[in-house]
């Protein structure tokens, strides 16, 4: 599982801020390998689930009032095509104090346990408050 995600201590009124890009399956192969989420996760409204293509992908999220939008893009031949994009305006955090954090670990609960070593390779992160 590698998990991009805004969080900050303060603030459980507004779920810690906390909007993510997963790229995991949660342990269960039949299952989407992406989504884009807001917090709280249950709610259906809140989560975008997709398959990503093979290859080098580009994840952004942009933030402001009222409104966060996500993007995948397949980076391939110099070109930059999108595969997923999704928008949320409803339950969308006011920006504050937020952290930005990367998690890349074994999902515990996996109905396939973990069968070879894995890597993430991040050319680049961009952070723009």
């Amino acid at each position: 599982m590698l998990s991009l995600f805004t969080w900050t201590d303060a603030d459980p009124d507004q779920h810690h801020r906390e909007m993510d890009i997963n790229l995991t399956r949660w342990g269960d192969p039949a299952r989407k390998s992406a989504e884009f989420i807001l917090q709280p996760y249950y709610l259906p409204q809140n989560v975008f689930r997709f398959t990503p293509p093979a290859g080098a992908a580009e994840y952004s999220m942009q933030w402001g009032p009222g409104l966060v939008s996500f993007r995948g893009r397949l980076l391939r031949d110099g070109t930059h095509s999108s595969f997923a994009e999704h928008n949320f305006s409803v339950g969308v955090p006011t920006p504050a104090n937020e952290g930005i954090h990367l998690n890349f670990c074994a999902f515990g609960y996996s109905k396939v346990p973990l069968q070879h070593s894995s890597e993430v390779v991040v050319e680049r992160f961009q952070f723009l408050p």
